[in-house]
Order: C-alpha cells, then structure tokens, then sequence
C-alpha cells in the first residue's frame, strides 16, 4: 500500500550527482550521494555502468569522491576524501583506479585538499593551496586570526605531476633501505604557477590535447570582488623538461643567493579578450576555445553569450582579438550554464521556464535543441570528443536517474544507466506540476507546485511557498530537486494537506533576458508581487485556504520571505533562511558588494532611498506573523548581522 516517505527515508536515498563518459563511449561513470548514519556524513561513491554488457558494477566504497576523469576504457582518476575517522575531514586527493577494481591508488600526496584536476600530457594538472602561502605568516603575524579582506595574497598553485616518474618515485621508496632515504627522494611534482610575478586565485585551467599549452582563467586575489575582471592567459609549456628542470633545480639549492628562475616553466602570454571574459572549453582538435563574456553590459543579471576564436590569435592585440571573436549564442535567448565541446559542436545546458534542455551551438547554424522526450535534465552533464553524453534527468513522475546518449545524424535517443526509481514505487509523493498566473504588474510568472495525495478540486488547503535563491536561478518540474530531498520538508507538508509551491519570481533564469532583468531596481518589490499574486489566483481558483499561507527560502529565498512577512499581509508564518534583513548593512559587510549595486542601481551613498524601499527591516512592526531565522555565525555571502539587524 503506498505511504509517504519518512524525512529519514528520503534523505537516505542514493542522489546521482554526475558522472563521466569514456572516450568510446562504452562506458558511464557515476557517482552516488547517500549518507554514512554511523559516520555522521554523506559520501559520493563511483559506479561503472558498460553499455555492452548493461552490468553495474561499484569501484568505491570508502571515502567521498567528488570529480571524475577517464584516463582510456581501463582507467578512471577520482577526486577523493579520504576520511580516518568520524570527526576527521581528510585530505582530498586525486587516486587511479587501473583495470576499474580494487582501491586504487594515489596520484598527489599534497599537504592540502586538492580542488580540481585534470588529465594533462603524460600526467595531471592539478588545482590546489600552496602550503607556504595558505598559512600567511605575515598576516598572522601582524593581524593575528583576522584576515586582511581584500589584501590577501592568493594561496592558489596548479601543479603538474608526471605518471611514469610517479610509478618511478614511488619504485625507488619501495626500494630504499630506510625512511630517511625514502623522505631523500623527490616527488616528480612542479608548481607551473610559480611563473607568475604575484599569486593568482585560479577560476578555470583548460590543457590541450597536445600537451603543450595551458588556458587559464584567473582573478588577482580570492576576494569574490574581483570576480568581475578576470584575466586569461596562454601558459605554453614542454611540461617534463619543465618537471626534470625543477627537481635539478630542487637537488642542487642556489648557494650564491640570487632569485631562482622560472624560465623552464614555459612563456606565459596575457591573452587581451575584452574585460570580463573569461576561458571555456578546447575544441577536439585544440585548434579553438570559447569565450564566455556578457555582450550587452557587465551588470550581474545581464546573459553572458559565447564565442569562439582560434588560439593562434591569442597573441593578438585586443582590437584585433575582439574582432575575431565567432560568437555561438546568436538566437538564443537563455543563459549557457555548462558548455562542452564535442565533433557536432559546443553543447551547452541551459534552464527553461520549469524544463531544461541542451543546444548545440554552432557558428553557422541557429542554436539546435535535443529532444530528450519528456526527461529534463540537470547541471553536471559531460559530453566526449565523439559526442557521447551523461548526464542526470528526471520529470514530474519519476527521481533522478542517470542517462547516456549519443548524437548520431542529429539525433539523440537517452538511455537510462541506473534504477533508482524501483526502490521508491511504495512511495507517495504527491503529484507536481508546473502553474502560471499574472502578476500585479500584468507579468506573466509560473512556479512548481506540488499537489498533496489525494487532492480534492474545490477543497480549500493551505499553501506554503518555497523561494529559491540567487535570484538567477529556477526551480524545475521534477518530482523531487535537491531541495526536496535534504533542505525543506516539501513531501512531508503535502502528505499532511498542504499545496507546496516553489515560484520562479521576475530574475529567474529560463525566461529570457527581459524576465531576468524584471527585478533590477526592483529587488523584494517585484518578486513580492508574484508570491503575493500566486496567493490571490490560487484562493480565487478555490484550491487556497487564505488565512493559511507560510514562506520559507535560503539566501534570496530567505530575503523574499522577510519581505513576504514585514512587508505583506498575505502570509501568517514565515522562515528566513540566511536572508538580508538591510541592504544597507548587508553592501558595507558581505563579500559580494557589487551585488547590490548592480541589482539597485547604486550603491547606498548614491541613493539611499533604494536600499530602504526594498529592505524588509524598513517594514518592522508589532503585527508581524511568526518569523523563524535561520542563520550561519560564519556566513561571508551574507554575514551574521542581516539576523541580528537591531535597529
């Protein structure tokens, strides 16, 4: 008989959260997030599924892996945490798993978590903190546990490790008569970033299939207020004469105290793109790389678009460089979220209204959509050289699973890999669908509501609103997205008899630019506009009961709910999750200041009014529903004091 999922019941479901294709297509590798009860933590472990033989098989079952990469049809590299015990994070570290069994083994041994890596030449590069740097001596030194904001030196490194003198290295420890001799040894290890004059905080390295060249997207410090003015550059490089130079230079200490070298790490070339660009995936054939960069203006809610151009211009001139650019995105009026580069073109994903979907972009023809039936697939997609895809999908009826297609004459026919779905048949979820109504201003808005089991037409139920953050973001029509699972209760409301509602407000993504924009100058206003209009079609259409109405959100979500209860009569309870109380208070304390002045117009000393008009605190009074606060103490996107505002 069907029943409805405990909330332990449903945070224990596995969560597919990506995966990987090999190069012939053969094979998917994905990875599982379910939680570890007896460790206190959730844990990503690996799976192989075989095309051929449809058999699944799982590689890990320690540790936590967070990124994937195919090394050939035999041989996968992991990020992964390894933990030693319940209250020990680990270290991360990128491991080889050779003939896909056993527990593989590990590539970098780095003193730090490393972030991020890559296959490159005849090893990895590799993302991680340089251990001189991160501890900052001198900061520490003289401010002692603060940090200096906007004056740190930037702790990131990207390091090249060789495999053949890898299996060497660690041969010759194996060998060695003591543990002295062994620490004697050096790891085949170079910090290629070192060939910059100061630290950069590194956004994204792309390596060539050639081996030789290195794209990089960088910031000159962590501070995310220096997000908006990226710098790339062209690191061209033999990276084993570079490696073998590095341990020469590493044996024999410079005695005459001059400052060591960095010729052997190649020529690195400041790529002179327009401002705001930055780099996106080669091509197949390494001979072009896309560009990503917001055409129109540089304000936050503005599309970026993609182009291309041929990485021999990229010692250009800027004029001559800008002039080059192929862009991809003509006719498409969304945001590309994610973008790889296989033979039948730059695939991109990108969000629409409660769907999402892939385009395949190219120079010469109009943005090309896969139809991928009724499965709406989510970020995290990868996409070979041949065209072969993984990714993750779902829809109104069914949990996420993971699929693969190939694009083949223009088509593209998914295949589902797992089965996640016959663990959960006794199961009631409610039913979900996507809804429109008009908003005050005559704006068409939509949203994802969940019905509960049973649903009645012409009872009268309560209604809770769930708001997504960002603003640019959106809620998808599936039967349950990441919310659901592990942040609000969304199955357990409807199964007590509650409409849930999830609203993509004005700013959303998936709508276009001109929806996007709708809230710029307009922040809580407008947005308040659709919950409250959404209160009054659904009571007017019998379905509401409104005198019980709740909203709850984190971030943006959190902020539209404050407005929702100072700033609105329609609401009798609401939660604020990690909201802004003042925008005033929030510009002077987060770490992403020109949020507010791009979305307001202005910062608070230009136009004071603004930041009152849509601060909820200006809305305080004594008859205010309930209001739950929820908030992080070490919050820096949007600090502590926007719920500890006394004013």
């Amino acid at each position: 008989m069907p029943k409805t999922p405990t909330i332990t019941q449903l945070i224990s479901l596995p969560a597919p959260t990506g995966g990987r294709v090999s190069p012939d297509g053969h094979r998917v590798a994905y990875t599982l997030k379910r939680p570890n009860w007896r460790q206190n933590r959730y844990e990503a472990h690996v799976f192989i599924y075989d095309t051929r033989t449809q058999q699944t098989h799982q590689l890990t079952r320690h540790g936590s892996v967070s990124q994937l990469a195919w090394l050939g049809e035999e041989t996968l590299a992991v990020l992964r945490e390894a933990f030693e015990g319940p209250d020990d994070r680990g270290k991360q570290q990128v491991w080889l798993f050779e003939g896909l069994v056993g527990e593989g083994w590990p590539v970098t041994d780095h003193e730090t978590n490393v972030w991020s890596f890559q296959p490159f030449a005849e090893g990895f590069l590799y993302k991680a903190a340089h251990p001189a740097r991160r501890t900052n001596t001198p900061r520490t030194e003289r401010f002692g546990t603060f940090r200096h904001q906007e004056r740190e030196t930037s702790a990131h490194a990207l390091y090249y490790v060789s495999l053949p003198r890898l299996r060497d290295y660690l041969a010759a420890c194996d060998q060695a008569s003591t543990e002295a001799a062994s620490k004697q040894l050096q790891r085949p290890v170079v910090d290629l970033s070192a060939i910059f004059s100061e630290p950069r905080t590194l956004r994204r390295f792309e390596g060539s299939s050639t081996g030789n060249t290195i794209y990089l997207t960088c910031r000159v410090r962590d501070d995310l207020v220096f997000d908006d003015d990226p710098e790339c550059y062209e690191l061209r490089l033999d990276p084993e004469a570079a490696l073998e130079a590095q341990l020469r230079l590493d044996a024999e200490p410079n005695s005459n105290g001059d400052e060591p070298t960095v010729d052997h790490l190649g020529t690195l070339t400041r790529i002179a793109l327009p401002p705001g660009s930055t780099l996106g995936p080669l091509s197949p054939d390494g001979l072009k790389i896309v560009v990503e960069r917001r055409l129109r203006d540089r304000y936050w809610y503005t599309q970026p678009d993609l182009f291309t151009f041929d990485i021999a211009d990229a010692q250009l001139d800027s004029d001559d460089l800008a002039n080059r650019l192929v862009q991809l995105t003509h006719g498409l009026d969304q945001d590309p979220l994610e973008a790889c580069w296989c033979n039948a073109g730059v695939v991109v994903w990108v969000l629409e209204g409660t769907r999402a979907g892939f385009y395949v972009l190219g120079p010469d023809a109009p943005p090309r959509r896969l139809d991928l039936g009724q499965t709406i697939p989510g970020p995290g997609f990868h996409a070979n050289h041949q065209g072969h895809f993984c990714f993750v999908g779902s829809d109104p009826d069914h949990l996420d699973e993971v699929y693969t297609l190939a694009l083949e004459d223009g088509t593209a026919t998914p295949l589902k890999v797992t089965a996640l779905n016959e663990q959960v048949e006794p199961f009631e979820w409610g039913t979900v669908e996507t809804i429109q109504w008009t908003s005050r201003d005559g704006t068409p808005i939509e949203g994802v509501l969940r019905k509960p089991p049973g649903f009645e037409a012409g009872k009268q139920y309560p209604l809770a609103f769930v708001v997504h953050g960002g603003p640019a973001s959106a809620n998808r029509e599936w039967l349950l997205e990441g919310v659901d699972r592990r942040y609000y209760p969304s199955v357990e409301l409807a199964s007590r008899g509650v409409l849930v509602l999830k609203p993509n407000y004005r700013g959303s993504l998936g709508r276009g630019q001109s929806f996007v924009e709708l809230n710029a100058g307009n922040l809580g206003v407008g947005d308040l506009w659709d919950l409250e209009s959404a209160v009054d079609a659904l009571v007017e259409r019998g379905m509401v009961d409104r005198d019980r109405v709740g909203c709850m959100g984190w971030s943006q979500g959190g902020y539209i709910s404050a407005m929702a209860g100072l700033r609105s009569d329609r609401f009798t309870a609401v939660s604020v999750g990690a909201g802004i109380s003042d925008w005033y208070t929030y510009r002077v304390s987060n770490d992403v200041p020109q949020f507010t002045d791009h979305y307001l117009g202005a910062n608070p000393y230009e136009n004071r009014a603004i930041y009152e008009k849509t601060s909820p605190i200006s809305g305080l009074s004594t008859d205010a529903p309930p209001m739950l606060i929820q908030h992080g103490e070490k919050d820096r996107r949007v600090p502590f004091s926007n719920a500890a505002d006394e004013r």
